[in-house]
């Protein structure tokens, strides 16, 4: 019996793209078999190819495996290097699986080094990065990431800019999570919650009382026709706001200019 669950997560949502992989097997066939390790049940685990256990179950067909014993730590390198190397999974997922191998075998503080050699061994990369990696997991929200996704082709930089500003205002940064819309790319979801933290921050700290300016002939010089330029954030405060405002302002030209 197979078990398409891992100790370890190395994608955030398994069935992205996977309409496609189905399509692939359907035409081809299954290239390329699934690798999986016996478990003290007596049952199967997949170490690899859970994308493609999937892809086969849809199609109602069997799976092609491999069977070898492996320890937990063997395992979880051949998962990383076999994605790397076929699946080019995104920034923020290996961060992920960093974060996932290492709060799987780095327990306490005797095992939490060897746990950060599995990581850099299984993603191949330097273990100042596993640390940076790991620090990126824990300080965003995973309900923020989720909320974001994989976010193809968005490197290290951007995330990292995103950690800086959740870790400032993490109760924001949760907060947020709903707002992000699902039907756009991850990318610009990305983006979109940057800038939602980012306007936040900038206007609570710019924000200040109110300077009252009559409005009237003597303000002469002045264009007729203002334009306010307001962070997203602070969108639905202004249209609660401004219909009651804008009526005073009209009110106030009017008097002012036949008195």
């Amino acid at each position: 019996m197979f078990s398409t669950l891992s100790a370890v997560m190395d994608r955030i949502d398994p069935i992205d793209g996977l309409d496609e992989l189905v399509s692939s097997i359907r035409e081809h066939g299954q290239k390329v078999p699934v690798l999986v390790r016996r478990t003290q049940g007596g049952g199967f685990e997949i170490v690899y190819g859970r994308r493609r256990l999937l892809a086969c179950r849809q199609l109602g067909q069997k799976v092609r495996a491999t069977v070898m014993e492996m320890t937990d730590e063997e395992a979880l390198i051949a998962q990383g290097v076999e994605n790397n190397a076929r699946q080019d999974p995104s920034f923020i997922e290996r961060v992920l699986f960093v974060a996932g191998i290492i709060q799987e075998f780095g327990k306490t503080g005797g095992t939490r080094k060897n746990a950060q050699t599995i990581a850099y061994r299984a993603l191949q990369i330097d273990e100042s990065l596993v640390l940076r990696m790991n620090r990126i997991a824990t300080g965003i929200p995973m309900e923020l990431i989720q909320a974001i996704g994989p976010a193809h082709g968005v490197g290290r930089r951007v995330w990292e800019k995103l950690f800086r500003l959740c870790e400032k205002d993490v109760a924001k940064a949760r907060k947020i999570a709903v707002d992000i819309p699902r039907n756009i790319p991850g990318p610009n979801r990305l983006e979109m919650a940057t800038t939602l933290l980012t306007a936040t921050r900038s206007s609570a700290q710019k924000a200040g009382p109110g300077e009252r300016v009559k409005i009237g002939r003597r303000a002469t010089g002045l264009p007729s026709m203002w334009t306010l330029i307001l962070p997203i954030a602070l969108r639905e405060q202004f249209e609660n706001w401004s219909p009651s405002f804008l009526p005073a302002v009209k009110t106030d030209q009017t008097d002012d200019h036949m008195s």
